[in-house]
């Protein structure tokens, strides 16, 4: 199973920096070809 954090997830849709975007596009990538996944949505304040 493969896990995707938050971090992730804003690296992948924002884009913000390019070496943090390509390791997010290939862990969704990863992500799609796994059986099951978990998608953490934790929030600080």
């Amino acid at each position: 199973m493969i896990a995707l954090d938050t971090n992730v997830v804003v690296r992948f849709l924002v884009r913000d920096d390019e070496k943090q975007s390509q390791i997010a596009f290939k862990r969704f990538q990863k992500a799609e070809n796994e059986p099951s996944g978990f998608m953490g949505c934790h929030s600080r304040v």
